[in-house]
């Protein structure tokens, strides 16, 4: 759990504080399907991005904005694998009290607002826990959530989480 910890505050880091610039963040429009709702709140994706172009990469995160000198604080949720599926199938909430390395058909899904400094994991407790959806066409990868549970890291609250990620 430390570890994961730790990678949720480095992506969080990583997404409030860095300019993203080049080809592999292209100024785009928001994509009309994909959103996320995080308790009341809807976000609409404005960008998504594998956080490593690598063959061994493992996470893809969509946020609401790109980070910039004046904009530092973009929502975002991020969906860690043992390794980014390359085809289609369905993924188990790989849940936030586990140990264990998270296996080939578990998803690590959290949630960041930076501007309420709030982190959210999934619980994996909820009977659709067992649905999350991933479709991949010409290398892109969607991912469907139905409702879930997500904690806060730091008051241990518990709210409902549900959307879309659509990879650009």
């Amino acid at each position: 759990m430390n570890k994961h910890f730790l990678f949720v505050a480095f992506l969080g880091l990583v997404l409030t504080h860095c300019s993203l610039q080049g080809p592999e963040f292209p100024e785009t429009s928001p994509t009309a399907s994909a959103n996320w709702k995080l308790g009341t709140v809807t976000f609409k994706q404005y960008i998504a991005f594998r956080t490593d172009d690598s063959p061994s990469a493992t996470t893809i995160a969509a946020a609401d904005g790109i980070s910039s000198p004046t904009v530092l604080t973009v929502n975002s949720w991020s969906f860690q694998f043992a390794k980014l599926p390359t085809v289609d199938g369905n993924y188990k909430v790989y849940p936030n009290d586990a140990t264990a390395p998270i296996a080939a058909d578990e998803v690590l899904i959290t949630a960041s607002v930076p501007s309420l400094s709030k982190v959210f994991i999934a619980t994996g407790k909820d009977a659709t826990a067992a649905a999350i959806k991933v479709t991949v066409s010409g290398g892109k990868i969607t991912i469907e959530v139905p409702e879930i549970s997500v904690q806060e890291v730091s008051d241990k609250s518990l709210v409902k989480l549900n959307g879309k990620l659509v990879e650009n």
